[in-house]
Order: C-alpha cells, then structure tokens, then sequence
C-alpha cells in the first residue's frame, strides 16, 4: 500500500529556543489544498433510484463521478468526497472511510462522506423494490479512496475563500397544505385544495475555494439545497443539476475542480407550484438550475476574501435516536397486505414491504446511532449530517451558528431516512410515512438540530 508523505506538525512553533522566539505556527505553515475526480458512471442496463418502481438505466446523459477535497494545516488532514448517489448506507460509508484511512492515513472521524441524492445515478441501496448491483456498489467504495489519495497527491500551497448569500426564486418548498388541514408533496399545480406552502426554504449559497496564485482556482465546494430531481422519471443515468453547476464553475475556471455538497432539501425542489406555465422537469432545467447556482458561487467566489493559514479541527457527536414503531395490528396488517397482494394496490404493497422490513431490521433495539460531525475551516464551519434533513432546521441552525460561515450538508456519513419537522409529521404525507425511508421519531429534528448548535457554540472559532 502507498503511504503518502506528511508533514510533520511544528511542535516548537511559537516557543523560545536559545533566546529567540520562533514564528507561531500559523505564521510558518500555510494551507495546503488537494481536488480530485474519479468516475462512477453505472453501466447500461443498472438499475436507477429514485422511484416507487424498478427502472434500468437506457442512456447515459452525463456521467457520475466522485469529487474528492483534502486540506492540510500542517498538524492534521481532513478529507470530503461527494459521489453523484442517491444514497449511502452507514455500512457502506464505514467501509469507504476504512479504505479512504487505508490510502491516506486520514483518520475516519476527519473524512466525511457525502452523496448529492441524484436520482438518476447508481442503485446503491436495497429499499422501494430496489436491488444495488454489488459490484457497481463496491466500485463505488473503492473509488471514495482513489478520489481521496488523488486529492491528497494534489496538495498544494493555497489561500482558502469562503463567502455565502441568498439566492432567492430558483428552490421552492414542495409539500403543500390543504383546506382540509393535511399537507403532501408535489401537489397539482391547478389542486383548488392548496393553500399554502408547509414550510420555508433555506435559499442559501455558501461557497468555498482553494487559490494557487492570484487568479488560478485548485478547487471550489458548492453548498445550496434543492432535490436533483430535475431530470424525472427518465430512464437515464445523469448527475442532475449537481453536475451542471459543477460544470458552470469548472467553464469559468477551467484548470479546477468543484464539489457539490448539498444543503437539507428534503422537502425542496426546483418545481414552483404557483407557477403554473411551466412543468419544471427534464434536462433543461437540469442545466438551468446548474448554471444559475454555479454562476452566482463564481460571483461570491470573485468577492470573498482570501486566507492563507486557517486551522483545522473536527468535532462529532453520535446521536441515540428512536425509530418509530408500527402497532401489532399495524404489522398484521402488513403481512395480509403481502399475503393477498393481489386484493391491494401497488403503493399498499410496496408500503407493507417497507414496514415489515423496517421491522425486521429494527428487531429489539429500535433506534439508530446518527452521527453529527463539524469540520472547521478557521472560522468556517462545515456541518454533516446523515439524513434528508428538512429546510426549517437548516435555517434555524445558520440563525443560531457562531461560525462566520456555515456550509449544511446533508446526507453525510449515511442515510438515515427523512428528518420531517414535528408540523409535517401533523399534517402527513410522503416524508412522514412509516417505512425505511422514514423511521425516526417525530422530534429527531429538534435533537440533531440542539445538538449542531451545541457542538458550533463549543468551539466558536478556531485559529
């Protein structure tokens, strides 16, 4: 196994020695920054994600690929890599992260694993029908650490800049509430039930980029969140709108590489129900969406200012959160439903599938382990979390966050289903239905979100 070479941490930065004082070590060491791509591009005939259905893939309209970012302050490493996937499982994160420590060296706890939620990339989970091919699965794992230790070969001298802004009209909040007080998602645009959207929508863009030189872009990481959904129900692999915008920052800055990190958009998409001229699907808006966010993330990216030797350091917590449970009724229930499927509807069926395997998975300890981990960047801080968070709980944390800057990823280090705020959980609906795309006990947001804002507030600033 190839070993890279490290430097050594300056343990006598900032002492005395024979009557002269040395530079601290922040004067002495700059940060170094390393982008990687490797592809990941499932072959003709994989299966897709994304639906209640089982769909093959028939033609390719972009590839998918992992983009991999290492840092170096000089006393440690901390790595992301984002993979166009759907989703991740906890398993298969720790094996990616044991592959990526194996080709690295950097630590597990200072990795974090990411999956922009395409739904037209590989089929890398069992859930909804659906079968991962193991091999493209295990492909994929692999390909975490080759993009890592490539990143971490790339390490190089750099100035780091981190600005964020409001990008307003292009997200929208896809569960709706109707007359009769209920809430679903991607209602009819012309529904005379719809009264309101059911929640807001985080419009925030926080960029960051990695600078050789006055003018030259290494690298760059987007953070905005809408579901990439664009493409639809095609029977294509593509990287939705997430490999557009990459596309639109590496245009202007052709020698970079970006990575998309998406923000909680559970319950966001680019479909805006109070339009009513337009479908918002299919490839145009796909590259429409890319490009608008990878334009305005080159703007702010031209504006921010820029440092040369922030410290890093990483914080995580691991939650104990409850899994709902189904009633022994319930549970019966489901099992008839299977046993005389033919007397049931499709979506019945696959829904009495889905909690009887959530039973079964749960077994006697239902509840799962949600790890929440914080990686500071100076005065930056970068959020992973493990599930389809809700955009409520994005905006409450950046409202509450120390951090000058504060990049929410979603979807980080597993998936854990959807985290629905407790009104959602009232009014109903798709996010809220039992079943392994949603386990967790109504007030799981309340205590991820608690939990961030108490590991922000814990270490305010690092330097």
């Amino acid at each position: 196994m190839i070993r890279p070479l490290r430097r050594k941490p300056l343990h006598q930065a900032g002492r005395t020695v024979q009557g002269v004082e040395l530079p601290r070590l922040e004067e002495m060491v700059r940060m170094r920054a390393g982008f990687a791509r490797v592809d990941i591009t499932p072959p003709l005939g994989s299966e897709i994600p994304g639906q209640f259905h089982r769909r093959v893939a028939e033609k390719i309209l972009d590839p998918c690929t992992i983009t991999a970012m290492v840092l170096d302050d000089g006393n440690m490493q901390v790595a992301v890599a984002s993979a166009d996937v759907a989703l991740l499982g906890v398993a298969d994160v720790a094996e990616a992260r044991a592959l990526i420590r194996e080709a690295t060296g950097i630590p597990d706890t200072h990795v974090m694993v990411h999956t922009t939620h395409t739904h037209t990339g590989p089929q890398t989970l069992n859930i909804f029908w659906a079968h991962p091919d193991m091999s493209v699965l295990d492909v994929i794992r692999r390909q975490f650490a080759g993009a890592a230790l490539l990143a971490q070969r790339n390490l190089g001298e750099a100035d780091l800049s981190f600005a964020h802004g409001q990008l307003p009209g292009i997200a929208f909040n896809r569960r709706w509430e109707l007359n009769d007080g209920t809430q679903v998602m991607h209602p009819a645009k012309d529904d005379p039930n719809l009264v309101r959207e059911a929640g807001p929508v985080d419009e925030t863009l926080c960029v960051m980029g990695a600078w050789r030189g006055a003018n030259t872009l290494a690298g760059s990481m987007l953070n905005f969140g809408s579901h990439p959904i664009c493409v639809g129900s095609e029977n294509a692999i593509s990287a939705d709108y997430c490999g557009y915008a990459r596309r639109a920052v590496e245009g202007i800055y052709p020698d970079s590489l970006a990575l998309y990190a998406n923000a909680p958009c559970g319950d966001i998409c680019q479909i805006n129900v109070r339009d009513k001229s337009v479908m918002e699907y299919g490839l145009y808006w796909a590259r429409r969406l890319g490009s608008i966010i990878g334009s305005a993330s080159c703007r702010l990216l031209e504006e921010a200012p820029r440092k040369s030797n922030p410290r890093l350091a990483v914080d995580s917590r691991v939650l104990r959160i409850p899994v709902r449970t189904a009633t022994p009724e319930r549970i019966a229930e489901a099992h008839d439903i299977l046993e005389h499927h033919e007397q049931h509807t499709e979506l019945e069926k696959l829904y009495a599938f889905e909690l009887v395997e959530l039973m079964e998975e749960t077994g006697a300890s239902p509840q799962v382990d949600f790890e929440v981990q914080v990686m500071w960047i100076g005065d930056t801080a970068l959020v992973g979390l493990p599930g389809e968070m809700f955009s409520e709980f994005a905006i409450r944390i950046r409202e509450a966050s120390p951090a000058a800057h504060t990049f929410i990823i979603e979807l980080a280090n597993g998936w854990h289903g959807y985290v629905p705020t407790r009104h959602a959980f009232e009014g109903g609906g798709y996010e809220t239905w039992l079943a392994r795309s949603s386990k967790l006990v109504p007030e799981a947001g309340d205590m991820i979100t608690d939990c961030v804002i108490g590991l922000l507030n814990a270490r305010r600033k690092v330097h």
